[in-house]
């Protein structure tokens, strides 16, 4: 989710990408490269154009939702010319740009509008003249930027989706996900809302929406984050929590679904919080990730309306619906589900993706089983998972591959140092 911010230090225009699906890297001039671990800010002296506007064509769709790993999924069609796809995208009020894959761009035969930049080794391009609707529902790209990546078919690493919806078009509608019903809806007309009134404001410029959670009788804003599977939090404001409520369970490493990114941001702790009351839901046992310190309270806080201190995603926001009116600053959130955690229920594998797709092992998380920390090493490749072939797939579907009920036997079939050998772990009970 590529972001545009104002910069005073001669670069024009920085693009970052949030949401954690890639690494924070600071480098202004003359520095070395700092990794924070939550998004990667592209210090890029140029400002990429709008991509035009399409016209509504329907005032209210809604169309089925995929949810992998906690994320929510639509497909959405794409017009270049005469040249017309559909392709999976995730929906993320998180985000900034909108932005496409490299296969997506090619059978688009859509090319850069402009120069673009490469930071880190991913290539992100400027497009202009692509259409997007949603089963009918054109969406209105005025003032958006649209970027591609031409390196990558997928926009991460989580998830096998080839574009990304984002806040600065979501903001012009009203929406409403709701994960339990697997469906997605979008409308540019009013209606009367569902479920208890959450009071929302959007930031000006990003469109990202922040809500309040109270935890441990204290206020928090926080980042509303379809895009993240996983909720986040302050490595700093964790640590604190951590200190002060030593009951709660804590783990280093970020498995399940927590395991959005495939870096180093993936190697911190998870904190598992007794209580957080969002309205008047009291919402109990909530798993968070951390990310390093700065990422939320500098950071992203100077993108939102008011400060956070983390995001609430998409482990939470799995329970409701969820209805966001952007207009008028409110979420509505009903709740139809108390699920639980199945991912962290797990072998305990943290993974990034190789070049090539193999997914590689970064970390093991601490509170995983003794026969996984003695039969697993780092950078082992897993070859499949009970015979399921694993390589090409997305972190949340080896993840879930990964999971099981307390005391399921996995077999682990690794590549090591040009070996392969097979290795049987049970999953348990990692937070």
């Amino acid at each position: 989710m590529w972001h545009e911010i104002p910069h005073s230090a001669g670069f024009g225009t920085i693009w970052f990408v949030s949401n954690a699906q890639t690494r924070l890297t600071l480098e202004p001039h003359g520095s070395s490269r700092n990794t924070l671990g939550l998004v990667r800010i592209a210090l890029v002296a140029v400002a990429f154009a709008s991509s035009g506007t399409s016209v509504a064509l329907a005032q209210t769709v809604t169309v089925p939702m995929i949810v992998e790993g906690n994320a929510p999924i639509i497909e959405v069609q794409v017009r270049n010319g005469e040249h017309v796809r559909t392709a999976r995208f995730l929906i993320d009020t998180g985000g900034g740009a909108v932005q496409i894959g490299s296969k997506l761009m090619a059978d688009l035969s859509a090319v850069p509008s402009g120069p673009g930049s490469n930071e880190g080794g991913d290539r992100i391009v400027p497009l202009q003249g692509l259409a997007f609707n949603v089963d009918g529902f054109g969406l209105d790209l005025k003032g958006v930027n649209v970027i591609g990546l031409p390196d990558s078919v997928r926009t991460m690493a989580r998830n096998a989706t080839e574009g990304t919806l984002s806040a600065s078009v979501l903001r012009k509608y009203r929406v409403v996900f709701d994960y339990p019903g697997h469906t997605f809806t979008i409308t540019a007309a009013g209606g009367k809302p569902r479920g208890e009134k959450i009071p929302t404001t959007i930031a000006t410029v990003s469109g990202y929406p922040r809500i309040e959670a109270t935890i441990g009788g204290k206020r928090y804003g926080f980042l509303l984050d379809t895009g993240a599977s996983f909720s986040m939090l302050s490595r700093t404001v964790l640590e604190e929590w951590s200190a002060q409520n030593p009951l709660w369970p804590i783990a280093i490493g970020a498995a399940g679904f927590a395991n959005m990114v495939g870096n180093d941001a993936d190697k911190g702790p998870m904190l598992r919080i007794s209580k957080v009351k969002i309205g008047s839901f009291s919402l109990a046992d909530v798993a968070m990730v951390s990310r390093a310190p700065g990422v939320y309270e500098t950071v992203m806080s100077e993108m939102m309306s008011a400060p956070i201190a983390g995001a609430i995603a998409g482990n939470v926001l799995r329970d409701f619906r969820v209805e966001i009116d952007y207009r008028n600053e409110a979420t509505y959130f009903e709740r139809k589900l108390h699920a639980t955690d199945e991912d962290l229920v797990s072998v305990g594998l943290i993974l990034g993706l190789a070049n090539n797709g193999d997914p590689v092992v970064t970390a093991l998380c601490s509170t995983a089983g003794e026969d996984v920390k003695h039969g697993v090493q780092l950078r082992d490749r897993p070859v499949a998972v009970d015979g399921k072939i694993v390589n090409g797939e997305p972190l949340a579907v080896i993840a879930r591959l990964l999971s099981g009920t307390a005391g399921t036997s996995r077999r682990l079939t690794l590549r090591r140092a040009g070996l392969q050998l097979d290795v049987d772990v049970r999953t348990k009970k990692l937070l």
